[in-house]
């Protein structure tokens, strides 16, 4: 097991960097979330709700959106509808 994580570990830093939209209402989630991908190296943006979310993908394009799937509004599940 501890082979098969380190060949995981050594796969994952390889990978390029992802843009990421990190949507949660929570904002320390957002912050927790964000600080980790930010320390691997990637770009990270947040959104505070669905809608706000649904904006921000209108203006560039995101490897990976990272959602609550329960918040006020919009839904999770409704926001990726529109990725």
């Amino acid at each position: 097991m501890r082979t098969l994580l380190k060949g995981m570990r050594r796969a994952y830093t390889l990978r390029s960097v992802a843009t990421a939209l990190i949507v949660d209402d929570e904002s320390n989630l957002r912050k927790v979330l964000s600080a980790l991908l930010t320390r691997d190296g990637h770009t990270t943006i947040a959104a505070a709700s669905g809608e706000e979310a649904v904006t921000t993908l209108k203006t560039k394009p995101f490897d990976i959106v990272i959602t609550d799937m329960r918040m006020p509004g919009m839904s999770g599940l409704d926001l990726l509808e529109h990725c």
